[in-house]
């Protein structure tokens, strides 16, 4: 099924402090592609091999809790079969990009327009967690869906929402550069059907939800966004 949704204050403060402390001291002598430093995380409690070279203060454990939650929440809200974990990082974005040593690709764009399943096939449904607030530590920064109706829609990047959407050509999206100050998120990608691949990433049984003030972005002028037809999916 085809469809965005949006949770504000899906995180609390206080989970949005400690996974962007996390992600700051993950970042730390990390290179850049551009405008961004992204960590991929192992999400899997028994990952050892790439968990060793991550914070040991238990920031892991709690974001897996969370990714969990957020599997939930899209399983809810957009009536999927069962989901399986595909891909998720930690990401900064910000502006002037750095140089030196640490930047592996000056000319890279992290705000080109993108749909996640045309990158990575095994993506089926993508989700955004800010940790940062446009206004508090950035001005824009929106994410912007590009419909196919030819008009664009913004969603405000706000600490603690979590955007849900559908990962194919009908959530044709991008980034407004960030001015200012760092945009940080929490970037996940499930797949639905069977697990047919990475078995290992699976999440376990639905709990559930604990998100509160869940809506759905408003489609424009009688056009209901949330019933689309089966489209063709990367992320932010």
């Amino acid at each position: 099924r085809c469809g965005r949704a949006v949770w504000d204050r899906f995180a609390s403060a206080l989970e949005v402090a400690m996974l962007r402390s996390y992600a700051v001291k993950a970042f730390e002598g990390l290179h850049h592609r551009g405008a961004e430093v992204s960590l991929v995380l192992p999400f899997h409690r028994t990952c050892g091999s790439m968990g060793d070279s991550l914070p040991k203060d238990g920031s892991l454990d709690f974001a897996f809790s969370l990714a969990e939650r957020i599997q939930s929440a899209l399983s809810e809200a957009l009536a999927t079969p069962p989901l399986h974990l595909r891909g998720a990082l930690l990401r900064r974005v910000q502006l002037p990009a750095v140089s030196g040593p640490q930047q592996l690709m000056p000319s890279h764009d992290s705000f080109a327009a993108h749909a996640d399943r045309a990158t990575v096939a095994a993506y089926h449904y993508s989700a955004v967690l800010y940790l940062s607030e446009r206004g508090d530590d950035f001005q824009d920064g929106e994410l912007v869906f590009m419909d196919s109706d030819g008009h664009d829609r913004c969603l405000e990047p706000r600490a603690g929402r979590l955007v849900g959407f559908s990962s194919g050509l009908e959530n044709l999206h991008r980034v407004v550069p960030p001015v200012g100050g760092p945009r940080y998120i929490l970037a996940l990608w499930f797949g639905s059907g069977n697990a047919t691949c990475m078995p290992e990433l699976t999440l376990g049984s639905l709990g559930q939800s604990s998100a509160a003030d869940s809506s759905r972005v408003p489609g424009g002028q009688g056009q209901d966004l949330w019933a689309m037809s089966l489209a063709v999916v990367f992320i932010l």
